[in-house]
């Protein structure tokens, strides 16, 4: 039997101009057993989020614009995401849409 890591899906902060959208969609994966949620707004855990991040694979990025918050702090935490998914205008709006399809990227049922 073949026993599949759990993979981490961080999530960007969020900003004024669009909220927590990522949260929200990683959220809703979380829930549906897809990933284990890391937050970036969790500042006070940002060490152990780090450390889950180094240790386990594999890591989904989730932005919730093109400016890339998540993918870059990744970078710096010198862990390369084997994926990563800046959510659309649509996807921002109805965040059961972006799940969906970030679900079927990952192979998650």
């Amino acid at each position: 039997m073949r026993v599949r890591s759990f993979p981490v899906l961080v999530a960007c902060q969020g900003c004024a101009e669009f909220g927590q959208a990522a949260r929200d969609v990683a959220l809703l994966l979380d829930r549906r057993g897809c990933g284990d949620l890391a937050w970036l707004g969790a500042t006070r855990q940002l060490a152990t989020l780090r450390t889950k991040v180094a240790s386990r694979y594999p890591v989904y990025c989730l932005d919730a614009c093109d400016k890339g918050c998540a993918q870059r702090w990744l970078a710096e935490a010198r862990v390369a995401p084997q994926q990563c998914f800046v959510l659309s205008e649509a996807e921002r709006a109805d965040p059961e849409r972006a799940a969906r399809r970030i679900a079927d990227a990952t192979s998650c049922r």
